[in-house]
C-alpha cells in the first residue's frame, strides 16, 4: 500500500507542476509585435505605407537603402520582383503572401548554400523580415 501511495503522490505532485507551468506560459510570453514595431520605428530609410484599415491597417515595407547586387537563384529574383511590383502597386495583401514564399525560399536558398549568411540578413532587411 505505502508503494502505491508514493506513486500517487508522485503523479500529484507532476500534475501540479505541469498546471503551474502552463499558468506561468502565458505570463512568460514575449510582445514580438511591440519589439518589432519597436525596431521598425528605430530603422532608417524604411518606406512605410498603412494600406486599409478593412484589413487592420497592414503594413508593407521595403527598404530602398539595401541594395541587392550579388547573384541569385532565379526562384528568389522572381519573389523579389513580385515584392517589388505589389509594394509600389499597394496590393497589400498578395505582398504577405509573396513575402511569405520569399521568407522560405531565402531560408532553403541559404541551407542549400546558394547564398551567404549576410546575403540573407540583407535579403530579409530589405523586405522588414529583419
Amino acid at each position: 500500500m505505502k508503494k502505491r501511495t508514493k506513486t500517487c503522490d508522485d503523479i500529484r505532485t507532476v500534475v501540479k507542476t505541469k498546471q503551474s507551468l502552463r499558468r506561468n506560459k502565458k505570463s512568460d510570453m514575449i510582445d514580438t509585435r511591440r519589439i518589432a514595431k519597436q525596431k521598425l520605428e528605430t530603422m532608417g530609410g524604411v518606406k512605410r505605407i498603412n494600406t486599409s484599415k478593412k484589413r487592420g491597417g497592414t503594413n508593407m515595407y521595403l527598404d530602398n537603402d539595401i541594395v541587392i547586387d550579388f547573384p541569385l537563384p532565379l526562384s528568389l529574383q522572381d519573389d523579389i520582383k513580385e515584392l517589388d511590383r505589389d509594394f509600389s502597386s499597394g496590393n497589400d495583401l498578395h505582398f504577405a503572401l509573396v513575402l511569405e514564399i520569399f521568407e522560405a525560399t531565402a531560408k532553403q536558398s541559404y541551407i542549400n548554400g546558394n547564398i551567404t549568411a549576410e546575403q540573407l540578413n540583407l535579403l530579409f532587411r530589405r523586405y522588414g523580415l529583419r
